[in-house]
């Protein structure tokens, strides 16, 4: 894939590089966020599932988990609940091709404060700003809950 920092429009990671689990039953996609997340400085891996997730989450240390609400198995929504209540520093952003039908308020209430939605397709000049965001927001979380 070329530098898509070079590219026009695209964005480059001013932020410090984070470590970004992506789950998504979509290879394809899987592969392009990815090679994109490199691009712009982050330190992605993909896998197909929750449960895959789920390992690479219990061996590794991530950022942020970036999961597709429908996959095989556990849902996305499951796998951000047992993040959120593992992993409490990681942030969680959950992708939807549901597009407007989907808001918080499907969320279970103790992820409602917690996981924001990335639309599908992905505007990839947004996502580095929403990982961004969802580790800030999970800074946040640990900080108050350790008050």
């Amino acid at each position: 894939m070329d530098n898509l920092n070079s590219e026009p429009g695209l964005p480059s990671s001013t932020a410090s590089p984070l470590k970004v689990l992506i789950v998504d039953d979509n290879a394809d996609l899987g592969l392009v966020l990815v090679e994109f997340l490199e691009q712009v400085g982050h330190h992605p891996t993909a896998v197909g599932t929750a449960e895959k997730a789920l390992k690479s989450l219990e061996s590794g240390s991530f950022d942020v988990l970036l999961t597709d609400v429908r996959l095989p198995g556990i849902s996305g929504i499951a796998l951000a609940k047992e993040a959120v209540s593992r992993w409490p520093r990681m942030g969680v952003l959950i992708s939807s091709g549901y597009g407007d039908a989907l808001s918080l308020d499907y969320f279970p209430a103790e992820l409602k404060d917690v996981v924001a939605i990335v639309p599908k397709p992905c505007d990839l000049a947004t996502l580095p700003q929403a990982l961004a965001d969802a580790a800030s927001r999970a800074c946040a979380r640990d900080t108050r809950s350790t008050e």
